[in-house]
């Protein structure tokens, strides 16, 4: 999962923990998730929710062996949690095909 936040900082595997006080809580490059993104005090702004496919990290890097493959399309569920934990809770799931090693794909783009 990657996020881009108002102020332009972007979390993500390699730099999971923002300066604004957001951050991703888990970052599962092992497997099929769960990841999460939260943010105590989140900026207003326009948000930008993307998806990353990756494969399975082996000696030359992450790849993804075709044989193994077990449906014909991979794809992601996603489930975006707006204000938890309150009356104004909201949530949206979404699946996504996942159709290149790499591929960042936009889930959502929202304002807060």
């Amino acid at each position: 999962m990657h996020i881009v936040t108002p102020d332009g900082q972007h979390a993500y595997f390699g730099h999971p923990v923002l300066t604004n006080g957001g951050g991703l809580d888990v970052d599962s490059v092992d497997g099929p998730g769960p990841e999460m993104y939260t943010m105590t005090a989140p900026l207003r702004g326009n948000y930008d929710v993307y998806i990353n496919y990756w494969g399975k990290l082996g000696a030359n890097g992450y790849h993804f062996d075709e044989s193994k493959r077990q449906m014909q399309m991979i794809t992601a569920r996603v489930t975006l949690v707006y204000n938890e934990n309150t009356p104004r809770e909201k949530r949206e799931e979404f699946v996504l095909p996942m159709r290149s090693i790499g591929e960042l794909t936009l889930v959502k783009s929202f304002r807060a």
